[in-house]
């Protein structure tokens, strides 16, 4: 998608993209990927964003089964691909080489290694060990050997539990607990969707569904603030309710958005004189990957 966007960053484009399969040359970029793959598995993608400009790449390996060993990452700097800019998200399933480091006998995933950027520079932000029931195969406990609590890059965060399981489950398999996001319980409802949430340090969640099971309303509470915000979802349109601590309504089903295929359409307000009176509206256009990821806006 948008191919000449990765050879010359003045194309009027936001974001494009290159996959790699059995090809391994990119004739626009005159570099190539790692392994020539015949299996519908992607051996590799490089991307470009409006943000920076930068063109970046993936290679990816895989085991005799297909799946993921590693996810090399580069950036083009100097006239090449390499690691020089001091940028690194790569990721590896175990060692990156050894099936059983990274799998085990089920298919279970068993550690994983994982980089980012940390305070200007990337740095290893996740070693991850996974460990799993005895009586099926049921994730139990997720560890971080470099567990950092004070990052804010969206790593895994390894929670204040040692020696008990971080994650529980109903009879019908639904997660009730995950320590590591600090949910102490989440209750369903008869079509197993979620209706209730537990964040003991942060707040509560509640759902609201159709018969059907479609959603119609969120309702978060803060336990720090005392603030309530209620989301109503109404075929396609989306409405905020605020409420403080003592239930005075801040603003009463206001208008954020309405989705559509191509992205939404947000509603815009005058926050300063009239914060209730809709001025105008904007239309944000979505830019998505092959699997539907949103990858510029």
């Amino acid at each position: 998608m948008n191919r000449l966007y990765l050879k010359n960053d003045t194309q009027n484009s936001f974001f494009g993209y290159e996959l790699g399969y059995s090809d391994t040359l990119n004739s626009l970029l005159g570099t190539s990927y790692q392994k020539a793959l015949y299996n519908g598995n992607i051996t590799g993608t490089v991307w470009r964003s409006k943000g920076d400009g930068q063109l970046r790449k993936y290679d990816y390996s895989y085991d005799a089964a297909g799946r993921l060993l590693s996810a090399a990452f580069t950036q083009f700097t100097d006239g090449a691909f390499n690691l020089s800019a001091g940028i690194d998200y790569s990721v590896m399933m175990g060692n990156g080489q050894s099936p059983s480091s990274a799998y085990d006998a089920n298919g279970n995933i068993l550690y994983m290694v994982q980089y980012g950027l940390k305070l200007g520079s990337s740095a290893l932000i996740d070693r991850l060990s996974y460990a799993y029931t005895s009586s099926a195969n049921k994730l139990a406990r997720v560890t971080d050997a470099v567990n950092d609590p004070n990052t804010r890059l969206g790593d895994f965060k390894d929670g204040a539990n040692t020696g008990a399981d971080d994650y529980l489950y109903d009879v019908n398999g639904n997660l009730t607990q995950d320590l590591n996001k600090g949910i102490a319980n989440i209750v369903y409802n008869q079509l197993n969707l979620p209706e209730f949430i537990d964040l003991v340090e942060k707040g509560t969640v509640r759902y609201t569904y159709t018969a059907a099971g479609t959603r119609l309303k969120k309702q978060v509470f803060n336990r720090q603030t005392q603030i309530t915000i209620t989301t109503l979802y109404l075929s396609g349109f989306v409405y905020e309710t605020k409420q403080d601590s003592a239930n005075n309504v801040l603003y009463n089903n206001k208008l954020l958005f309405c989705g559509q295929e191509e992205g939404r359409i947000r509603a815009l307000y005058d926050s300063l004189s009239q914060p209730g009176y809709i001025t105008g509206f904007a239309c944000d256009y979505f830019i998505k990957d092959h699997l539907g990821n949103i990858r510029a806006v």
